[in-house]
């Protein structure tokens, strides 16, 4: 799927929507407050710029809302533009997004410590999370739409992106890392919970993984010993789907292929060109940078805290040998990266 808005303003919204198989209709849906599904309009208004592009065989893909198409465009009320295949997110009126800024989150966790989404939503305009799931043609429609503001969020490979992050205004790019001990612990621990939560039919959220599923079932992921035995048993391309996560986003372009010794480097070289980088145990830092880039405090500076059993984990694998080959390169980033910045926050405190 592909989209584009073209025209944003109070009482209107232009712009053309391409579903996945383009000889099928097109359609958003508006929904407004409290999920309440409104309104459907077609998308099915001829554009002759899309069929010469050759992205649409016939052209009829755009749709305009205004108080003809859309009754709710005369309102002041705040509402969601879907496409209705996909339901992805196309467009979002809202009366407190006053906040210019294009910012990327790369996300390192499983279980974040910090949820961004929820506390920059009533600021900005677009909200994506969790967008490794969302299909590459139609994220890289959302990084290149000229949102007033807007939020990308996701544990996707920040290599196949460089372009469209870059597009335009580009974005500011913000990551908080955790030890790498407690994303291989979250990872294992959400593998394991899809075993026993699908016993066998494990849903999209399962997909790719029944390979790990299976190496973990019936282990104790508490015990090193269990879970050394467990460990050993992972092929390469189990090994290289699980281990050094954090090095992987930074560096690879694929999921499987091996890291080298060579990609801390590159890891390193590419947090270097973050506008924020922080850390899980300094929250407050992180929080300071955030507020610096928005102009504006208040944000909360709370964390989410893990399950009880995360802890026990993280322990099993400081005792488990087979474990350091799978945390070696993010290991080693995470410290380096950390040296960096105690050492710059030093300078800082020496110079106030």
């Amino acid at each position: 799927m592909m989209f584009q808005i073209d025209e944003m303003v109070p009482d209107r919204v232009h712009g053309w929507l391409i579903p996945d198989n383009p000889a099928a209709p097109a359609e958003v849906v508006v929904v407004s407050g409290g999920g309440l599904r409104r309104e459907r309009v077609p998308a099915a208004v001829f554009r002759a710029d899309i069929r010469e592009s050759g992205f649409h065989p016939t052209g009829h893909c755009g749709f305009t809302l205004d108080a003809s198409t859309l009754p709710l465009m005369a309102t002041d009320e705040d509402f969601d533009v879907l496409d209705v295949a996909s339901n992805t997110l196309l467009y979002r009126r809202s009366r407190t997004a006053d906040v210019a800024i294009r910012l990327f989150n790369l996300e390192t966790q499983t279980l974040p410590v910090y949820p961004i989404a929820r506390s920059l939503f009533p600021m900005l305009q677009m909200i994506y999370t969790g967008v490794e799931t969302i299909a590459e043609e139609a994220l890289v429609s959302v990084m290149r739409t000229p949102w007033l503001s807007v939020l990308v969020s996701g544990g996707l490979l920040l290599k196949n992106y460089e372009g469209s992050l870059a597009w335009g205004q580009g974005f500011s790019r913000t990551i908080l890392l955790s030890h790498p001990a407690r994303e291989l612990a979250a990872r294992l621990m959400r593998a394991k919970s899809l075993g026993a939560e699908f016993e066998g039919q494990r849903g999209w959220r399962g997909l790719g993984q029944d390979p790990l599923i299976e190496v973990l079932d019936g282990v104790d992921l508490g015990d090193p010993t269990s879970l050394g035995r467990a460990l050993r048993k992972l092929d390469d391309e189990q090994f290289f789907a699980l281990g050094n996560s954090t090095t992987r986003k930074l560096v690879a372009k694929t999921y499987d292929a091996p890291l080298e010794k060579h990609h801390v480097g590159l890891a390193l070289d590419s947090l270097a060109a973050f506008d924020l980088v922080g850390f899980e145990d300094d929250l407050d830092a992180y929080v300071d940078g955030l507020e610096s880039m928005l102009g504006r405090g208040g944000l909360p500076r709370d964390t989410v805290p893990g399950p009880p059993e995360l802890s026990r984990v993280m322990e099993a694998l400081a005792q488990c040998r087979p474990a350091g080959d799978l945390l070696e390169l993010d290991g080693v980033v995470y410290s380096q990266a950390r040296a960096a910045f105690d050492l710059a926050t030093r300078a800082v405190l020496g110079n106030i």
